[in-house]
């Protein structure tokens, strides 16, 4: 069940980022044709003369969104703008017929940025664009990388399953003391079952569950801020075509204030005779843009549902084979892998901390190096994806509880949270006698008033109590310096 779910899951992963990539490509394709349709129907002088330059921006912008090219968008917007700023003039502001001698062109690239023809629309233009394409392309990223995420730990999971692991999932499925029973009338305990499969997957996948439940919802709020939202790169990039025009008629809304700076800074310029006069202006296509292409809506709502439904994928999706018609779905009368009868064993909740108890399968065994090596490395892996999220996200979508969080995540997850750190000596003499089976927490991070403290559980001395303090009190400072700056 749990490869049918990684499977599952890898391909919406997979879908998703080919659908998304697909669909951008498709949107700047229309965006070039509805920026040619502008400039032939609004700037038919300039068309000539610009055609190419459009082509070759476009060209560049979708090199570097597929990431075939490192070259970012913001360099060659400037091309863009220094080459159009010519032609915008003499077409669109100056016009006067002939052309514009070389040295005068060259002339007018070099004032650009003190002349700023086109205003701050460039600026803002590049900053947005380049903004909105990394996010798309961290969006594709990421989809890869969590999907080879899965795909190692699914290799995992059949290599590292422990011998008392091996037992309980046989046992739950062979019971001689069975036979003679009418099949459906004795099953493996529903109690039973949770405890065994939460036990197995806690031994090595569990250790995964707190990271990779971070990453889904990290991807979660990437996508609302940085990809569907107003600023991201679909919108963007159906806003194009309209930016490049607002910067043409910037330029002949400051026409007379604009020439004048110009003769200042460059003169008057002799025109040369006119290439292809004959030729005269081109005419009008007159064509109505297309409609943008219909987004996969369909594709992103399984996407963001699915992500959804798997944070805590490596947990919970065990749960689900232990409520199938194969086992009982109550406690009494049922095999409880030793006899058939009622099952009394406590059914420990979902996570690291409480499986440590789990009566079938207690999480006190030490893996070999190499696996946890390797599980730690899927640990690190996904660390390291949520951080590329978060870092990109605006900040003003990160509250104060976001920085706790992730203070608290980091010292889970860059220490508690490895399979090579699991201690038998710390569940000596924690047996069921208290008749309390809320385990302490492990990572340590206890509280001083929980009555399933580790200071009461275990009779810890009061320096731990005073050492946890002092340490909540640097974590508060820490936080309070952080928003400080």
């Amino acid at each position: 069940m749990l490869h049918h779910h990684t499977r599952s899951v890898r391909g919406v992963l997979h879908t998703t980022s080919e659908t998304f990539q697909e669909h951008i490509i498709n949107l700047l394709d229309q965006s070039e044709e509805k920026t040619l349709n502008v400039f032939s129907q609004v700037y038919r002088r300039m068309l000539p003369l610009s055609k190419e330059l459009i082509g070759n921006l476009y060209t560049h912008i979708r090199s570097y969104f597929t990431a075939a090219s490192d070259s970012e968008p913001d360099q060659h917007l400037q091309v863009f703008f220094y080459n159009l700023f010519p032609i915008a003039y003499h077409r669109a502001v100056h016009l006067n017929n002939g052309d514009l001698p070389e040295f005068y062109i060259e002339c007018l690239k070099k004032s650009f940025d003190d002349l700023k023809p086109f205003g701050d629309i460039p600026k803002e233009l590049s900053k947005s664009l380049t903004q909105s394409l990394d996010a798309g392309r961290l969006f594709i990223d990421v989809l890869q990388k969590a999907g080879e995420v899965l795909d190692e730990a699914d290799k995992l999971d059949s290599l590292t399953l422990i011998p008392a692991c091996r037992t309980h999932l046989l046992k739950m499925t062979y019971c001689k003391q069975c036979h003679g029973h009418a099949p459906s009338s004795v099953k493996a305990c529903h109690g039973y079952c949770k405890n065994v499969i939460r036990g197995c997957l806690a031994q090595f996948l569990g250790v995964l569950d707190g990271p990779w439940s971070n990453v889904a919802e990290a991807i979660e709020a990437f996508v609302s801020s940085s990809i569907f939202s107003e600023n991201g790169v679909i919108s963007v990039i159906k806003g194009l075509d309209t930016k490049l025009s607002e910067a043409i008629m910037r330029a002949m809304q400051n026409g007379p204030d604009l020439e004048k700076k110009i003769k200042k800074a460059c003169g008057t310029p002799e025109l040369l005779p006119a290439k292809n006069e004959s030729s005269g202006e081109p005419r009008s296509t007159q064509t109505s843009p297309a409609k943008w292409s219909t987004p996969p809506d369909p594709q992103f709502i399984n996407f963001l549902s699915t992500i959804e439904k798997s944070r805590y994928f490596y947990s919970k999706t065990g749960d689900n084979l232990c409520e199938e018609g194969e086992y009982q779905r109550s406690e009494q009368h049922c095999w409880t892998g030793d006899s058939i009868g009622d099952y009394t064993n406590e059914v420990l909740p979902i996570g690291m901390d409480s499986q440590r108890y789990n009566p079938e399968i207690p999480l006190t065994t030490q893996p070999a190096y190499s696996e946890a090596a390797r599980v730690n490395t899927l640990v690190d892996r996904l660390i390291k994806l949520r951080s590329m999220i978060v870092n990109t996200l605006p900040s003003n979508s990160r509250s104060y509880s976001d920085i706790q969080s992730d203070m608290a995540r980091h010292d889970e997850e860059g220490s508690g949270a490895r399979v090579d750190e699991f201690d038998d000596d710390d569940t000596a003499g924690s047996g069921s006698g208290s008749g309390e089976l809320t385990p302490p927490p492990f990572d340590g991070a206890v509280s001083p008033t929980s009555p399933s403290s580790r200071s009461e559980t275990t009779g810890s001395s009061p320096s731990l109590t005073s050492f946890i303090s002092v340490l909540q009190i640097l974590v508060v400072y820490a936080i309070v310096s952080f928003l400080s700056h």
